[in-house]
């Protein structure tokens, strides 16, 4: 009886031919199998692989073989591609590298935070207590950025103040294009880049000599820098207000906010009232209650030296120093008037004496 049919066809299907094993190659007969292709058993081709004519799956490749290394090319051929596996074509055609693939997927994760009260009071604090900060412009020949160090105080409102020289290649820049920016912030111990700073996106505005805001420019900027008096009467010296736009907070590792000009800006209808009585204030604390003065640093601030001594007055808090050394104290309410700032100063320093008693 003979074998079913579907069986031979699976072993002719296999390689095997009259019964033979498909491992066992095919004698080389005087017809090839290929049709239209007369048997050439001596046609060109690799000595171990036997006769070419013969199925692919009957040759064998000898033990120890290694296949020749592929040419790779140019990754428009899809299969040959080696930037393919697990990265993304840029619309050009041309391979992505990791780092690209990483910023799109960083720009895709939202990393900025929500702003809160935390951040704004962190970013007015940073502000208030500069001394100095970078200052980016743009170069009025060739328009590429220039950046460099000022020094830095603060109006009433809060508002950036710069003293600069005429002659400086930053004071061209401003006049210019009033576009600028500012970074503030200070690096202690460790990792500068684990401290917080802020980058404010501003617009100058240069204070004509005599007006009204000069005059407060110059007074709350030498408050801040005594030995400014040596050339702040110079011709070639004046006074610029960095309005902020925007601005982007940085507060340590993952704290990332975006702040806007209400964030920063200082917006309470006592700060009118403030420009004709901060000075006296400022001069009664630092004369009659220095003791007050240090009950502030010591409980608010963290400080525990002595000697500190107030240097300007606003509708949130209160600035003090201690020769290069500045702090920020903020009021545990804002001020609704100017009237409002004698008791909010006996209350803070109740409220001092008060967290010192406790923790002793």
């Amino acid at each position: 009886m003979g074998r079913p049919v579907r069986a031979e066809r699976r072993l002719r299907g296999a390689g095997a031919v009259d019964g033979r094993s498909r491992r066992t190659p095919a004698q080389p007969g005087p017809q090839c199998a290929c049709p239209g292709r007369p048997h050439d058993p001596a046609a060109p081709g690799p000595a171990f692989l036997g006769d070419p004519c013969e199925p692919r799956r009957a040759r064998r490749r000898p033990r120890g073989y290694r296949r020749p290394p592929v040419r790779l090319r140019h990754c428009r051929r899809r299969r040959r591609d080696p930037c393919q596996r697990g990265r993304r074509r840029g619309i050009s055609g041309v391979c992505r590298s990791g780092l690209e693939d990483a910023v799109e997927q960083a720009r895709k994760k939202d990393v900025i935070r929500e702003t809160d009260a935390e951040a704004i009071r962190l970013a007015r604090t940073l502000v208030r207590s500069a001394r100095f900060g970078a200052l980016a412009v743009l170069d009025p020949n060739d328009g590429s950025p220039q950046a460099s160090r000022v020094a830095v105080a603060t109006d009433l409102d809060g508002t950036p103040l710069i003293l600069v020289s005429a002659l400086s290649g930053h004071t061209a820049g401003l006049v210019a294009d009033p576009r600028c920016s500012l970074l503030l912030g200070e690096p202690g111990k460790g990792d500068p880049l684990a401290h917080p700073r802020i980058s404010i996106s501003c617009r100058a505005e240069r204070l004509e000599r005599g007006s009204a805001g000069q005059a407060r420019a110059e007074r709350r900027y030498l408050n801040r820098h005594p030995k400014a008096k040596l050339y702040v009467g110079f011709p070639d010296f004046a006074f610029f207000r960095l309005d902020p736009q925007k601005a982007s907070l940085n507060g340590g590792f993952g704290k990332a906010y975006a702040l806007t000009r209400a964030d920063l800006i200082t917006d309470s209808p006592a700060t009118a009232g403030l420009v004709g009585t901060e000075q006296s204030a400022i001069v009664h604390m630092n004369e009659d209650h220095r003791d007050a003065v240090d009950v502030y640093a010591r409980a608010f601030a963290g400080v525990r030296s002595e000697g500190w001594y107030v240097i300007g007055l606003d509708a949130d808090g209160v600035d003090i120093a201690r020769g290069d050394e500045a702090r920020r104290i903020f009021f545990p309410q804002p001020l609704s008037s100017a009237a409002e700032l004698r008791t909010a100063l006996v209350e803070l320093a109740k409220a001092g004496r008060a967290v010192l008693a406790a923790s002793e």
